[in-house]
């Protein structure tokens, strides 16, 4: 009975004494591989009780000691590089020094089973934090000024790099010198102005709002972060690009009338007759009742389909010019079609020769008239134009 008891006590503390070993050699080892972060959440999870065992409570001691003295000397090797680089990766390692000694800070003090008290080196982190944001800011503003300066001379680029610069600051300040003024005059610097303009060429009257629908173009939806279509530009504005769309040529054409006639033949039930035996004597049945069967006929409907079209087509040109050197830059044709159609029909004849869609009778309409063919063909005009405007490649 002894033995069967011992047997069984072997059996049950085997497995935590694996387990054990197993833990021990997995903490060392990732002391050894310099896991430190991993290291310090898994103990950091272990620790939660009153009683600690002493193996998380040093490893976690050793990885959070070690891994401070890492990135202190990190820190201190990014102050004497002294680039905007070095100061932008001091802050950002500050600040996670910060929040891992603030993610501690709960556990205080950490104690083993056996009364040990761990001892955890934190940094003064926020002297290295006001330093290197204060220096960054420095080397990101100044570098600003720079890009803002060739953008004054028209490098719309500069402009754009000093407006990205700028934002950077933000990082380390909401508010800084005239980063906003700044900002704003490199953002004016760097967008790309586009005159949208309409010219009439075609030989064609056209109705008085003409030049003004074609240009009724949702530009919010061309318009991106650097790049502004404008129709009305105010004198004063200084633009860089002008697209025009030269109308050349307007038709519009006949009222058309297509027709046909479709045919509809059927056979259908139309009453009753007698059924004759042989003698030519109405036939019976076994109760001597009259015979009946259905008679059937042939049947014919003809339905007229009347197809009535109009169409009336806008052709022209977008011309893209840079205003500033004067040049043509790209020609490329458009054109865009507008169609009415209107399908009406009747019928005539038998009407149980129709299939049910047969028996709608729709009525002829009014053609359009020309004026309003071309206000539709501008409809379509606008789309194809907005289409090209999208697809242009402007250069900076």
């Amino acid at each position: 009975m002894m033995k069967k008891t011992v047997q069984r006590i072997h059996l049950i503390l085997v497995p935590f004494a694996i387990i054990f070993l197993v833990s021990c050699r997995s903490t060392e080892r990732m002391l050894e591989e310099g896991k430190y972060e991993q290291l310090i959440s898994l103990t950091k999870r272990k620790i939660k009780g009153s009683r600690n065992k002493t193996k998380y409570v040093v490893a976690l001691e050793e990885a959070f000691n070690r891994l401070q003295e890492k990135d202190l000397k990190k820190m201190e090797q990014l102050e004497r590089d002294g680039t905007l680089r070095g100061w932008e990766g001091m802050f950002s390692l500050a600040r996670r020094i910060e929040s891992r000694q603030e993610a501690l800070e709960p556990y205080l003090p950490v104690t083993d089973e056996a009364g040990y008290q761990a001892t955890f080196n934190f940094i003064r982190v926020e002297v290295y934090i006001e330093k290197s944001r204060e220096k960054a800011a420095q080397l990101l503003y100044s570098r600003a000024l720079d890009e803002i300066s060739m953008a004054r001379e028209g490098d719309k680029l500069a402009a754009r790099r000093a407006y990205l610069t700028l934002s950077g600051i933000e990082t380390y300040y909401s508010t800084y010198k005239d980063k906003e003024r700044l900002m704003d005059e490199a953002e004016n610097l760097g967008i790309t102005r586009v005159w949208i303009d309409v010219q009439d060429n075609s030989s064609r009257f056209t109705p008085a709002f003409f030049e003004e629908e074609l240009l009724a173009i949702q530009f919010s939806r061309l318009n991106d972060r650097w790049t502004r279509f404008i129709a009305h530009p105010p004198g004063d504005l200084e633009l860089d690009y002008k697209v025009v769309l030269e109308v050349d040529y307007i038709q519009v054409g006949r009222d058309l009338i297509h027709e046909r006639e479709i045919v509809r033949t059927k056979e259908v039930e139309d009453g009753w007759r007698y059924v004759l035996d042989k003698n030519g004597n109405v036939a019976k049945d076994s109760l001597g009742n009259d015979i009946k069967e259905p008679k059937w006929i042939d049947v014919t409907a003809t339905i007229l389909q009347t197809n009535q079209e109009k169409t009336a087509s806008i052709s022209g040109r977008m011309n893209l010019i840079n205003l500033k050197e004067s040049t043509m830059v790209e020609s490329r044709p458009l054109r865009a079609n507008a169609v009415f159609e209107h399908l009406a029909q009747r019928y005539s004849g038998d009407e149980r020769a129709l299939e049910k869609n047969d028996l709608r009778v729709i009525y002829p309409v009014p053609f359009p008239n020309d004026r309003d063919m071309i206000m539709l063909a501008v409809e379509a005009m606008r789309e194809e134009f907005s289409r090209a405007l999208q697809s242009l490649r402007l250069r900076t």
